[in-house]
């Protein structure tokens, strides 16, 4: 009887993400808005969204081979993100067209006072991923799962991918209506979170012994690794070899807007090269701090040599940023 070797080291892709992607119109301003005022934008950029999706954008220009699961409405936006996702190297064959549906959409303000940036965004339920429609066998194609949800096919594509020898990987940025963590933690190798995450599941501030004690029960129930983004503060996680933290790299903000999926796909892209948890924390949080120094979630992305000469050097090459800041500006997508 012949069966299917699920531990093959020759897959198609490196990571397949499961997500619905989003279109961002990201608008660079002075300062946020007060009610019945107006103010001239400073900048505008269309770029693709979502946590996966961006992340898996990070993974992709840092050398990985992937591609995505998910739903898209039939309207412009929807083929936009797919001409996008060919552009940027992402497979987009498996995602599924929603007919009468449009695809989502965010309003990225992006203010120069604080460096934040504040989301206004639509998101229709009926692209919701069904489990019936989840075809596992894609994920077979895949040496890691990517995730952002703890929903019922996000459960079942999890569990498939434990049980068949694929590695799994979670951004945990914020939780959806009726969300548990704790019953399928179980299922992460590598869950990665939010700082909003945290004072979801905790109801108080990630700091001093609390975190600390937080991270190492985490990673005793996934046995893998648990880091939580602190912004500006750097990060806090556990892997095997206990509690461990690392302060964020010094740059000059733009934009803060897709920091943490940046930092999930470059730490993807790090554990593709082989790097330790640790030497893959550093390496995402590199990646995350050159990003910021760009409008928007994506044209910041460093490449490999630019992120390798930050290391190295502590200098950014804005080379690659601009070729993709001219991208986005151009809409070429939308064509």
């Amino acid at each position: 009887m012949n069966q299917k070797n699920y531990f093959s080291s020759v897959k198609k892709y490196d990571v397949i993400g499961l997500e619905s992607p989003v279109m961002d119109c990201v608008l660079r301003l002075a300062n946020l808005p007060r009610s019945n005022t107006r103010q001239q934008i400073k900048d505008i950029t269309w770029q693709g969204g979502g946590k996966v999706s961006t992340g898996l954008a990070a993974t992709t220009r840092l050398g990985g081979k992937t591609a995505i699961i998910g739903t898209i409405g039939d309207d412009r936006n929807g083929r936009a993100v797919c001409n996008e996702f060919r552009h940027l190297g992402i497979d987009p064959s498996f995602l599924l067209v929603r007919e009468q549906t449009h695809t989502s959409m965010s309003v990225i303000l992006s203010d120069e006072e604080t460096g934040g940036r504040s989301i206004l965004f639509d998101r229709d339920q009926r692209l919701d991923m069904t489990v019936e429609e989840l075809d596992t066998d894609v994920i077979d194609q895949a040496d890691y799962l990517f995730v952002s949800h703890f929903e019922p096919v996000h459960i079942k594509a999890l569990t498939y991918a434990k049980e068949h020898g694929i590695k799994t990987f979670m951004d945990s940025d914020n939780l959806r209506q009726g969300e548990e963590v704790f019953p399928y933690l179980h299922l992460v190798d590598y869950y990665i979170a939010s700082e909003e995450l945290y004072e979801s599941l905790y109801n108080e501030p990630p700091a001093g012994t609390s975190l600390r004690s937080r991270c190492l029960e985490m990673q005793q129930i996934n046995r893998g690794v648990v880091i939580f983004t602190l912004g500006s503060r750097g990060l806090a996680g556990a892997d095997e070899n206990g509690y461990f933290t690392m302060p964020a790299f010094d740059v000059e903000v733009v934009d803060t807007t897709g920091a943490g999926d940046v930092f999930h796909g470059a730490y993807l892209a790090a554990l593709l090269k082989n790097y330790d948890p640790r030497e893959a924390a550093r390496y995402a949080s590199a990646a995350a701090a050159i990003k910021c120094t760009c409008i928007g979630g994506r044209a910041g992305i460093p490449d490999e040599a630019t992120l390798e000469h930050f290391l190295n050097s502590g200098i950014i090459d804005p080379s690659i940023q601009e070729y993709w800041l001219n991208y986005y500006r151009s809409e070429q997508m939308f064509t």
